[in-house]
Order: C-alpha cells, then sequence, then structure tokens
C-alpha cells in the first residue's frame, strides 16, 4: 500500500524523532496503536493535519490498520520524495489558508458591516498584507458590540498575517479554527470541512493519489 509522510530535515519524524533511511524498511515492533506505535502515514484526505517542510510517498507493508486521520502499518519505506511541495507551494498554501480565513471572516460580517466586509473581501483577493490588516481592523471597529463572532474572526485575519511566515502548519490551523468559529450555516462539522478543502488543495496541486 502506497501512503504519504510528511518529514523534517534529514528524513527525520516530527514526532517520534527516527530517521528514516533513505533505502530499506523501518520496522515497528509490537502491536500496532495508533498514535503510540507502529510507522504512522497518512492518506491524501488526511494531509492537512500533518505538514511540514518535506513530504514523502511511502510504501506500507505487513499490517495496516486504518485511522481516523492516518495509517499505522508494521514496516515500511520511502520511495520518493514530492518535489512539489516545494518552497512556492507552500506560500501557495498559506496564501490560500489566508484568503479561507479572510472569507469567513468576511462572510460573517456581511450583514451587520456590508461594506466593510465586502473591502476585507477585496483585500483578501490581493497581494498587500497590510492592506488585509486594514480592512480587518476596520471590520472590528464598524462592528456593533453584539456581533462578537465577527469581531474575533476578523482577529483571525490580523492573526493569520502576522502568522504568514510561519510554516504552513500555522495558517492551516489558523484557517480551520476560523472556520470553527463561524454562527452558519455551517457543515456538521466546520473544523473537518476545512481541514478536507485543504487536504483536497494538497492533493491537487500535488498531484497525489
Amino acid at each position: 500500500m502506497n501512503a504519504y509522510k510528511f518529514l523534517l530535515a534529514d528524513r527525520v519524524s516530527p514526532f517520534s524523532g527516527v530517521a528514516w533511511p533513505a533505502e530499506g524498511w523501518i520496522e515497528a515492533n509490537g502491536t500496532l496503536v495508533a498514535c503510540r506505535s507502529g510507522i504512522h502515514a497518512c492518506r491524501p484526505r488526511d494531509l492537512a493535519y500533518w505538514l511540514t517542510e518535506h513530504l514523502w510517498q511511502v510504501e506500507l507493508d505487513g499490517e495496516v490498520i486504518d485511522h481516523e486521520l492516518k495509517v499505522v502499518a508494521k514496516r515500511a519505506r520511502l520511495l520518493r520524495p514530492i518535489a512539489a511541495w516545494d518552497a512556492e507551494a507552500q506560500r501557495d498554501f498559506v496564501r490560500m489558508c489566508l484568503g479561507r480565513v479572510v472569507h469567513h471572516a468576511a462572510v460573517e460580517a456581511a450583514e451587520a458591516v456590508p461594506e466593510h466586509a465586502a473591502a476585507l473581501a477585496s483585500a483578501g483577493q490581493g497581494d498587500d498584507l497590510e492592506a488585509v490588516r486594514r480592512a480587518a481592523r476596520a471590520v472590528e471597529a464598524a462592528l456593533p458590540q453584539e456581533a462578537r463572532v465577527a469581531g474575533r474572526l476578523a482577529g483571525f485575519v490580523e492573526d493569520a498575517v502576522d502568522w504568514i511566515e510561519l510554516p504552513p502548519a500555522a495558517l492551516a490551523y489558523v484557517a480551520a479554527h476560523a472556520a470553527d468559529s463561524r454562527s452558519g450555516p455551517i457543515p456538521d462539522d466546520p473544523f473537518v470541512a476545512e481541514r478536507a478543502l485543504q487536504s483536497r488543495w494538497l492533493a491537487e496541486r500535488l498531484r497525489l493519489d
């Protein structure tokens, strides 16, 4: 079975600290238990939860168990680095996540302050981060006191601008929590829905099966 694994530099696992060999298999001892024992990897639909700088395609072998956000295997080996997950793709993903935070904030504020919400949405389409920050602050300043959710989401936009240079996982997390903070109408689990959108973006951009 083929899957994917996000690693740090030198093929180091971000959680276990184990360095994967460039060639050959890495094996787990004992019973497979998600988050405790076994070789952990992800499917395309899980990608957004495990972001690091380096992504590899891996082959899993032996016993493999499915988990809600991952798969766990008895052994695995690296097949190839996903070269498409480069600096440009990471920047584009971060900007997409910023756009999603702006979207959630603008939609939430649209009823209370439609002109300011439209200005925020428009700023989110451009490359001027300070314009996005100013538009978010203008929304916050114009909102009536009772529009607490919209104010919180405008604050999320400012946080997202501040975090734009952090690793992609940071903005992905902010976008998921922005979705989860909406007052409605929303999906059954907006956090999960936003993560699914992020994973689809990654799979399509990186051409992963």
